[in-house]
């Protein structure tokens, strides 16, 4: 079976932030992409999944062909699963055309939230694979002592959705051992705002300046997923500091260090002055491989046709 990614003829992929989505993310998956506009014969061999940046219009195009098109099968991408997006138009589409036969719901996160209340509303269900692990992107381990003794925070602030991310920043600020963590301000989405990044430190460039840092804090949000950035953390070869997903084995979840927002001197004092280069190359290298060997392209495209 064959399968076509659905991409905007409008959207501005090239200022998205990493290939979480657009002609990267196809790429990743090793599928070819075909535009809105480019979607005049439809083939029942064929599956057709739906980027999740498409524009409001052309999800009023996309559903129209769905209707026309009873047996041929789409396959409709969520990706951020929080119930405060329920009044966005791409959201409540998706409430829509799920209910129709042809079209499945996939999400990279585990179904939670808002993704788990639409998923409920198909009669079959939500396809999940996470996002593709690209060992060709690893940085060397060969420099690691040089590594500043650092953990760097980086991405949003906020209470709501990131509460842990947000408690131990606020908690760094206040701390003697402030000079230990690095903030780096999430860039920005000049893709929706039409604004500049607020840095230059995004996609490539942003794995290459984690890889100047012991140590990278993850934050999986209130919804325990795993973002992207678990991967750019091994990318990078970083220590993974704080909180892992639901979906990671317990195994790999030891992996990651605890930093307590609650005992923040404590818990950064045997951080940052108990590092060790064999523990690091042990722990790193086991994450690598945990990814690799789970979350390849070929395991990923083929977990995604298992759950068809």
């Amino acid at each position: 079976m064959q399968i076509s990614y659905i991409i905007s003829d409008e959207l501005p992929y090239e200022k998205l932030i990493c290939n979480d989505a657009g002609p990267a993310y196809a790429a990743s998956m090793q599928w070819p992409c075909l535009t809105v506009a480019g979607l005049n014969e439809l083939e029942q061999n064929h599956v057709y999944v739906i980027d999740n940046r498409i524009s409001a219009a052309e999800c009023e195009v996309i559903h129209k062909l769905v209707v026309a098109n009873p047996q041929v099968l789409f396959v409709a991408k969520i990706v951020d699963p929080y119930f405060e997006h329920h009044i966005h138009f791409y959201y409540q589409w998706l409430a829509k055309i799920v209910q129709l036969k042809n079209v499945r719901l996939f999400s990279v996160y585990e179904p939670k939230e808002l993704g788990y209340f639409i998923s409920k509303l198909s009669e079959k269900p939500v396809i999940y694979t996470s996002y593709v692990y690209d060992s060709s992107r690893e940085i060397g381990l060969e420099d690691l002592a040089k590594r500043k003794n650092k953990l760097i925070i980086s991405g949003a602030i906020n209470y709501e959705v990131y509460p842990y991310r947000s408690a131990i920043l606020k908690k760094t600020r206040r701390s003697v051992l402030r000079p230990f963590f690095h903030f780096l301000k999430h860039p920005g989405y000049p893709d929706v705002t039409d604004r500049p990044y607020s840095h230059q430190f995004v996609g490539d460039n942003f794995i290459s300046n984690l890889a100047n840092f012991k140590y990278m804090l993850l934050c999986a949000s209130r919804c325990k997923i795993e973002f992207y950035k678990f991967h750019e953390c091994a990318y990078a070869g970083c220590l993974p500091v704080g909180q892992s997903p639901t979906c990671f084995p317990e195994e790999i979840k030891s992996l990651f260090t605890e930093l307590k927002p609650d005992s923040l001197f404590k818990s950064s004092i045997q951080l940052f002055y108990g590092w060790d280069k064999a523990e690091h190359l042990q722990k790193i290298t086991t994450y690598r491989d945990f990814l690799q060997s789970t979350r390849s392209v070929q395991q990923i495209n083929q977990s995604f046709l298992n759950q068809l």
